[in-house]
């Protein structure tokens, strides 16, 4: 049987397998999903609408806390006299300040611009009443009733908030105590719209046909509603929490709204899935005949690779997945080609190092017995300098010469090296040169590639300290940073203007060693270990570079080096 034949065959059981337990499984999955959902919005409508309730009880308690503690009612409550004690001008003034004092404080309410506070009352006897309302016309608003809240107020002592629902109106009731020990019978009502009060929670419940819920004080005493209360029964779901300010919320709707929202999605979903069948039979059939030129195709490109076509590309065959397979594959070929070309390079670059060091160790004796005659001929003529000179030299160009063919050296060795140079030098510049090292000892043993600091130190000698006219100071370093350690070379000579080109940085074009370091680091470590230099006209010049902490054991091991 061709294999498009069994891939298609296989297509159609897979897809009718998937179509029967995907139907029972979604039928399930979508009530549940719909009863946690249905659960969670019910939750959350409850947390909105206690969350607005509790804003504006706060609200209403807070406007209340602010009027009995502006000046003219706290001073009225602090001192001894009662309303009765007061001349008709005492008294006048008195209401006249207060009712400032209410209206300063209801100038920038939320609650009484919005309209939810509907009406400010402060009883300082029954019939001694500073009143507050955002219309004149309802100046007389439920005075009858609220006269005789004050009078339930005085009669049962209460101390605490009261809530009151009469004539359409939620009453808020604050018995007031006296702070000079004069008993005052002293009372603030704050009357609220109950329909405002309940506008701000009905378009909540919209979203929910069957919702009712009811709002109660901490005795029991209904606030408002919505919806009919008598149509609640075990067919509803139904939610009661209590208020942090000790009211209680009640909310409930009919379990109809979920059953009757999963059966219509259920056989909406199944007539949806049997209407699209054949599409994906057919997109099997063609994604098979497709995937099987596109293996074959592949295969036989894998295997020219194999062969070592690294040159091979695939072509583009205008699909997204298979063109970025394609993009993929044509990148690995070059990655390929390059990696190739550049262990080329290396092995190149190593072999013409290791002639070279081979090249240098051949029959030196001539140049060492010239620099033995000089330096002879020098002490005997009692040159000291030219005789310590010719020694240094001899010296400098023993070590170079006589190194192994190994790149790596510990900067002990490297150091050594560069002490050598610096005491040639110093015999030339006399007092106009001065050096120094700062390199802890634990660092002394770690690796470094071989002639990577001096050519830094001379660098500097030469473009830096020979030009001035003054003692120059070279200071060499060598600092840990975790796995790394980072070589300084700084010194405090002429500078260069960092923006001008690699050629002209210091009038002579010499950068052939520092191009050369540059080159060996980049092979040896990659790009981040690259050297840098920061300079300015007379203010002398740092460069410096990071290389990997290397011991003895780990000498050998650079990561871009192919050996």
């Amino acid at each position: 049987m061709p294999i498009r034949l069994k891939v298609t065959l296989t297509s159609v059981l897979i897809a009718t397998v998937v179509a029967v337990v995907a139907s029972i499984t979604f039928f399930y999955a979508i009530k549940n999903i719909t009863q946690k959902t249905f659960t969670t919005n019910l939750e959350a409508l409850q947390t909105e609408i206690e969350q607005i309730l509790v804003s504006d009880m706060v609200s209403i308690d807070n406007t209340a806390r602010h009027i009995i503690q502006s000046a003219s009612v706290f001073n009225y409550l602090s001192n001894g006299s009662l309303p009765s004690e007061y001349d008709e001008y005492e008294l006048f003034s008195l209401k006249s300040a207060m009712g400032k004092d209410i209206s300063r404080q209801l100038f920038f309410n939320p609650a009484f611009e919005s309209g939810l506070i509907q009406i400010v009352r402060l009883f300082l006897e029954k019939d001694i009443i500073i009143t507050q309302t955002k219309k004149a016309t309802e100046q007389n608003l439920n005075v009858s009733s609220d006269i005789s809240t004050y009078q339930y107020l005085q009669e049962s002592g209460n101390t605490g908030r009261q809530v009151f629902v009469n004539e359409g109106r939620l009453s808020f009731a604050y018995p007031i105590s006296s702070l000079s020990g004069v008993r005052k019978p002293t009372a603030l009502i704050i009357g609220c719209n109950v329909d405002q009060f309940k506008h701000r929670y009905d378009a909540l419940v919209e979203s929910f046909s069957s919702a009712v819920y009811a709002v109660y004080d901490q005795n029991g005493l209904m606030l408002f509603s919505y919806g009919d209360l008598g149509s609640i029964s075990q067919n509803y779901k139904v939610k009661t929490n209590k208020l942090s300010n000790g009211f209680i919320s009640t909310i409930a709707v009919s379990n109809k709204e979920l059953t009757g929202k999963v059966s219509d999605i259920t056989f909406k979903y199944l007539l949806f899935f049997l209407a699209l069948m054949p599409i994906p039979l057919l997109a099997a059939f063609f994604m098979t005949r497709r995937m099987r030129f596109f293996a074959e195709n592949f295969i036989k490109h894998i295997k020219r690779v194999g062969e070592g076509d690294f040159a091979v590309t695939l072509p583009v065959y205008g699909d997204d997945e298979l063109d970025e397979i394609g993009k993929a594959f044509n990148t690995m070929t070059g990655k390929i080609n390059s990696l190739v070309e550049e262990v080329y390079k290396k092995q190149f670059l190593i072999q013409q190092m290791k002639i070279q060091l081979l090249q240098n160790q051949m029959n030196p004796h001539f140049l060492f017995n010239v620099l033995f005659s000089m330096s002879t001929r020098a002490k005997m003529n009692r040159d000291e300098t030219l005789y310590q000179m010719t020694v240094l030299l001899s010296k400098f160009l023993r070590t170079n010469i006589a190194s192994n063919d190994s790149m790596m050296v510990p900067i002990k060795s490297e150091m050594d090296y560069v002490d050598t140079y610096l005491n040639i030098q110093a015999m030339r510049f006399g007092d106009r040169l001065a050096y120094e090292w700062q390199i802890p000892r634990e660092l002394m043993d770690c690796y470094c590639p071989r002639l990577s600091i001096q050519p830094l130190v001379e660098n500097s000698v030469m473009h830096g300290i020979e030009p001035l006219t003054r003692t120059g100071h070279i200071v060499i370093s060598v600092s840990d940073e975790k796995d790394f350690i980072i070589v300084t070379v700084e010194d405090d000579g002429v500078g260069f203007d960092m923006s001008l080109s690699e050629d002209r940085k210091d009038g002579r074009g010499n950068h052939i060693a520092l191009d050369n370091l540059r080159q060996r680091l980049r092979l040896l470590y990659g790009d981040e270990c690259t050297l840098r230099m920061e300079s300015a006209v007379g203010m002398g010049c740092t460069a410096s570079f990071r290389i990997p902490k290397q011991r003895e054991e780990q000498k050998d091991v650079i990561p871009n080096i192919i050996g």
